[in-house]
């Protein structure tokens, strides 16, 4: 059976791949709309897009937060479910390395 597909899914190439997700971040919400960043991991592409702010707002998704679309399969058809993301912290080691990353470089 031949899913169904957006053009959203199909410039991503999602449809039939097994990593059906990809991450956007909120980059700002102007009433109705909310401007969005979206990144599929598996090939690196980002796409810059809209779509209607309250859809992520009553799922807690507002300004500057990331989330997550997982599309399952449901009655034959691709269903984009929309989770929030919270922020992940950076450990004290991960932070210290960042910091000296280029201190022993010679230029």
């Amino acid at each position: 059976m031949k899913k169904e597909c957006s053009s959203l899914l199909n410039t991503f190439d999602i449809c039939g791949g097994n990593n059906m997700y990809i991450i956007g971040r909120v980059e700002n919400i102007n009433k109705d709309v909310a401007y969005v960043t979206l990144f599929y991991p598996v090939t690196g592409e980002r796409l810059e897009s809209r779509c209607s702010s309250s859809i992520l707002l009553e799922k807690g998704i507002s300004k500057g937060n990331e989330f997550k679309v997982d599309f399952v399969e449901k009655e034959g058809k691709l269903v984009a479910e929309i989770s929030f993301l919270p922020p992940k912290e950076v450990s004290k080691e991960d932070m210290d390395e960042i910091l000296n990353i280029g201190k022993d470089w010679n230029f």
